[in-house]
């Protein structure tokens, strides 16, 4: 059984059967031909390992990092630390993330309260400190 392939002028998913594409009439025997007459296009691309930093930056997670990030942006820049927080609680409800949108609206949160509340780092301490 034939896979999906992909059209290689606008992208859909196309039937590996087919002729040409539905959706922008694309010629896909003209262009199985060209892949054939050069076997390098047709060939995988392998990746590149990651050598920068022994590999590091492949198996640091991103939620992890922004979450560290937005801590630190809580601390040293309140406006800046709440915005984080509440983009990244927005982009994790919106890809169904619900523990890691909890986490961001936890830190949204502590964001918000530092502008009520005469800390070290608030807005207000220029008022109270």
């Amino acid at each position: 059984m034939a896979r999906a392939t992909k059209c290689p002028n606008c992208g859909e998913p196309v039937s590996a059967f087919a002729g040409g594409c539905a959706i922008c009439g694309a010629d896909l025997d003209a262009h199985r031909r060209r892949l054939a007459e050069r076997p390098d296009l047709a060939a995988p691309v392998r990746r590149i390992p990651d050598v920068r930093l022994g590999g590091l930056a492949s198996r640091i997670d991103p939620d992890i990092a922004l979450l560290t990030i937005t801590v630190l942006f809580l601390l040293f820049f309140p406006l800046m630390g709440t915005l984080l927080a509440g983009l990244g609680a927005y982009d994790r409800n919106k890809r169904g993330m619900i523990t890691w949108r909890n986490a961001f609206l936890v830190l949204l949160g502590l964001g918000l309260v530092s502008f009520f509340t005469p800390w070290q780092y608030g807005v207000l301490s220029l008022l109270f400190g």
